[in-house]
């Protein structure tokens, strides 16, 4: 869906309440009101361990003969660690796109000759923590550019023009939301349907974020015994 400033969400979020016409605007002091109860609202989830992702497109430089990146505040990518790669793709150093593919790790174990040198067509991200990592199949033959639209967690809006690419279901969540919060603050009653769509939009994000969580793998359970040794993930055998 567009873009939504933290302004659009509150003053939708009065609509709601039915204290704002079509057309009309909350004055100055009602929205930052707003934006710091829609904040607290945003922290709120983050204290229940509810994430909210947005959208946004990375670029991230790859080095001649370099295959492993860290991902995350400190790492090679340093920025912040995604929930998730939605899609991908490469550039060359003469500006010509190729399609990029994300594996997953069975399909990356299954590569035998992994470290080759030539242009890069895919690889395997490991959502680890602190630090995620991405692993390229091949060593890039120069430098490349990897295009990546990420989902990252948002945790707050800066001021009332900060807009976020908010998925629809998270911005029902925090327009329906906000508006409890809102409620008593412009005497408005709360319409049962109201509590409603709060609770139902909570539960099904709720729902939603942990059917992602995947717990993260320790080495132990990474790896298989092969002929009496260990198998190398990275190597294939």
């Amino acid at each position: 869906m567009p873009t939504k400033t933290a302004q659009q969400i509150i003053e939708r979020s009065a609509r709601v309440l039915g204290v704002l016409g079509s057309g009309q605007s909350l004055n100055s002091d009602e929205l930052d009101d707003g934006l710091d109860m829609l904040n607290g609202y945003l922290e709120s989830l983050e204290e229940q361990q509810v994430t909210v992702p947005f959208r946004t497109t990375e670029q991230i430089t790859l080095i001649s003969g370099k295959n492993e990146y860290t991902w995350g505040s400190g790492g090679d990518i340093n920025t912040d660690r995604p929930l998730r790669i939605h899609s991908t793709w490469l550039e060359d150093s003469s500006g010509t796109t190729y399609p990029f593919e994300l594996i997953d790790v069975d399909e990356y174990a299954n590569i035998l000759l992994k470290g080759r040198s030539e242009r890069p067509y895919r690889a395997w991200m490991e959502y680890s923590h602190p630090l995620g990592k991405l692993t390229l199949e091949s060593k890039p033959d120069g430098t490349y550019t990897l295009y990546a639209v990420t989902l990252k967690p948002f945790t707050g809006f800066s001021t009332l023009s900060t807009s976020s690419d908010l998925p629809r279901a998270y911005y029902r969540l925090l327009v329906f939301n906000l508006a409890l919060e809102l409620a008593p603050e412009f005497e408005a009653p709360l319409r049962p349907d109201i509590i409603q769509a709060a609770e139902r939009s909570l539960r099904n994000i709720k729902g939603a974020n942990a059917s992602r969580r995947v717990p993260v793998i320790q080495h132990e359970d990474a790896l298989v015994i092969r002929h009496g040794g260990r198998w190398d993930i990275r190597r294939g055998y």
